[in-house]
């Protein structure tokens, strides 16, 4: 590739990099986050990274082993954190709103007693219904209605047979981790930059690959440590 061509890839990780890290903090801000969010962002951080790390080691611009290395790391731990999730179900796939906890927000919604309601009437139920003739409250009757449903529904939860939903940990991402991903970008920029116009220099380079190879390995035990212990997702 003529050095000439490098600038519009400079473009183009410069506004990834700074797209990723504005989702992320305006989601914290104004407080959109998910579990499923949680696990999408680092998961896209890693893909990205696999996909121009083994770019550029194709392309002899980072040497084979932090290649290899880098995506053995990610794609290991996509895997295991996917079959971690699977075991909570006891391997039987659950179907796709279940596995990702995707109904979460619309449950909360439903039954928040905000403008829809719920369909069997069990919305509002704190709200202090007007009393009749005989001094008794009107919505009394409705309130047992509600709690009867709510027995049905926990026995039939409790029932012989009945398979719970597993639920779905936070994603907290280590330290190392954390780290890891911002060298890892640091130094697809610096190769691309270098390549462009010359700077970094080549020894930052080396530096930034032994860092990445590093950080990599390490964040690669801690997270065998922690399968091992059991510990992965909580």
């Amino acid at each position: 590739m003529a050095t000439g061509q490098w600038g519009p890839a400079v473009a183009l990780l410069t506004v990834a990099a700074a797209s990723d890290w504005a989702d992320g903090a305006l989601a914290r801000r104004l407080g959109h986050t998910s579990k499923l969010g949680s696990y999408l962002d680092p998961f896209a951080d890693k893909v990205l990274v696999m996909t121009v790390v083994a770019t550029l080691g194709a392309l002899q611009l980072l040497p084979a082993w932090l290649a290899v290395l880098v995506v053995a790391r990610d794609s290991s731990q996509i895997v295991v954190t996917v079959g971690y999730r699977f075991a909570m179900f006891g391997g039987r796939w659950p179907g796709y709103a279940a596995f990702f906890e995707i109904d979460d927000s619309a449950g909360a919604t439903k039954g928040a007693g905000g403008g829809g309601g719920s369909d069997n009437g069990a919305a509002n139920t704190d709200v202090e219904a007007p009393a009749d003739a005989e001094g008794g409250a009107k919505g009394q009757p409705q309130q047992r209605g509600d709690l009867q449903q709510r027995d049905a529904h926990q026995q039939q939860h409790d029932a012989p047979g009945h398979q719970p939903q597993a639920e779905m940990p936070r994603m907290r991402p280590l330290l190392v981790s954390k780290v890891n991903t911002a060298l890892g970008f640091g130094l697809i920029g610096g190769v691309v930059l270098h390549q462009w116009q010359g700077v970094p220099p080549a020894e930052v380079l080396r530096g930034l690959e032994l860092a990445v190879g590093a950080t990599t390995l390490a964040s690669g035990l801690a997270y065998f440590w922690l399968h091992r212990r059991g510990r992965l997702l909580q």
